[in-house]
């Protein structure tokens, strides 16, 4: 940044962020990060999709769908409570009024949730989380985007979300392997099957494993390759540059591939 100083205080759980001023930051900081934004999209085909999707409508379009604050709030939350939210939103029973009382009570909602109010209580406290409280960096951030983006569709950046997010059925699919033998393909089902267990958040962990990054890009392939390694040097290990994860061969079962990788 151009003072040399400050930054941008993200909150990463468990796909998208919030934006927020940190006390060093100043209103062009987030001008320049507008600037950078769009020549890493014109220079690379990449997007922040780690920005909540409520901000950057707001930013570009100067208005945001229910749609984008309902999904920008549930998934600043971790897996169990974005359940009880999407529970509580879908009006299954029983409405789970202790835990989201608990949930709420961090953004100061004083208002007890019921099955008739808890769509507006959750549109509200997403408005402030994802337009007011940053609405004069996001106004920075849009002036520094420039005019290229003046006549991008709300469609195009949805499909910009859709398509680069590093979500379970899209990793799986890119995933690409070579078994030569049936240990190998045994290795390849297990890692397979720990990502489909594992959820979204250890997708995008185990993107950024591969290749370095949090955005998934629509043509990238992530390359597994096998290699048989001492008990001592059991682990995972990747090649960012060529989007290459080596895995060992001699994992036993898949408990204990499941076990290496939560930890590495």
């Amino acid at each position: 940044l151009p003072n040399g100083q400050g930054g941008i205080q993200i909150f990463f759980e468990p796909c998208e962020v919030a934006l927020t001023i940190t006390q060093h930051m100043i209103p062009d900081d987030f001008y320049t990060v507008g600037r950078i934004i769009t020549h890493e999209f014109l220079q690379c085909g990449v997007f922040p999709v780690r920005l909540a999707k409520a901000s950057v409508h707001h930013a570009l379009f100067n208005e945001v769908g229910e749609s984008e604050l309902l999904d920008s709030f549930c998934c600043i939350h971790p897996p169990k409570q974005r359940e009880i939210l999407n529970k509580a939103l879908e009006g299954r029973r029983p409405f789970p009024r202790e835990q989201l009382l608990d949930l709420l009570e961090d953004f100061k909602v004083n208002q007890l949730p019921t099955p008739d109010n808890i769509h507006q209580i959750v549109i509200r406290v997403a408005t402030t989380e994802f337009v007011s409280k940053p609405s004069l960096a996001l106004m920075k951030l849009r002036e520094g985007m420039g005019h290229f983006w003046n006549d991008i569709k709300r469609e195009e950046i949805n499909a910009l979300y859709n398509l680069s997010k590093p979500i379970v059925r899209l990793v799986i699919e890119r995933i690409n392997a070579t078994p030569t033998d049936m240990q190998e393909e045994a290795v390849f089902r297990w890692l397979k099957r720990f990502l489909f267990e594992s959820g979204d958040r250890m997708c995008a962990a185990f993107v950024r494993f591969a290749a370095g990054s949090d955005v998934l890009m629509p043509d990238q392939k992530i390359a597994v390759r096998f290699k048989s390694v001492s008990t001592f040097a059991l682990r995972p290990r990747s090649r960012t540059c060529f989007s290459v994860v080596i895995v060992p061969k001699n994992y036993i079962n898949y408990s204990e591939l499941q076990d290496n990788f939560d930890h590495y």
